[in-house]
C-alpha cells in the first residue's frame, strides 16, 4: 500500500514538473545551495586570477631589470 502511495506521489510530482506549475521545495533548496557554492567558487577564481597576474607582473619586472 505504501509503495502505491509513493508511486502516486511521484507521478503527481512528475506531472506537476512537466506542466511547470510547481517546483518541489527540495529542488529550490538544492538550487540555492549550488548557486551559493558557484558564487563562492567564482570569487575564489577571481582572487586567484588577480594573484597570478600580480605574480606574472612581478616576474616580468624582475626579468627586465637584472
Amino acid at each position: 500500500m505504501t509503495e502505491n502511495t509513493e508511486l502516486a506521489t511521484l507521478q503527481q510530482q512528475l506531472k506537476e514538473l512537466q506542466e511547470g506549475t510547481n517546483i518541489p521545495p527540495w529542488w529550490e533548496r538544492q538550487k540555492g545551495e549550488w548557486e551559493d557554492r558557484l558564487g563562492q567558487l567564482e570569487k575564489k577564481m577571481d582572487k586567484s586570477q588577480t594573484d597570478l597576474r600580480r605574480i606574472i607582473s612581478l616576474l616580468t619586472r624582475a626579468a627586465d631589470n637584472p
